[in-house]
């Protein structure tokens, strides 16, 4: 399956970490990181219930990292599913 990553102004989430999981939640790759355009690819099972979720971070002043937007999408498997579209909201201050 690919997917793009996009912070909730429609811009591209460089480096945003993707974790696929299997519905409803054991994790089953490692975390990836979307290219600097966004996206992404992850290999699924045809016909099978998944989710990601996917954190985007930002560094502040000092140059700490913090994860500072979310998001997540379920999907099935499948050749010819659509792209993931998974949009980043901002965690409140």
């Amino acid at each position: 399956m690919t997917g793009n990553v996009v912070d909730d102004q429609g811009r591209p989430a460089a480096a945003a970490e993707v974790c696929l999981m299997d519905y409803p939640h054991i994790q089953l790759e490692p975390t990836q990181r979307a290219g600097d355009d966004g996206r992404f690819v992850i290999a699924v099972v045809e016909g099978h219930r998944y989710f990601v979720i996917v954190n985007g971070y930002i560094s502040d002043a000092r140059g700490r990292t913090r994860a500072s937007f979310s998001g997540r999408a379920t999907f099935v498997g499948g050749s010819s599913a659509p792209p993931i579209s998974v949009v980043l909201k901002r965690h409140p201050r």
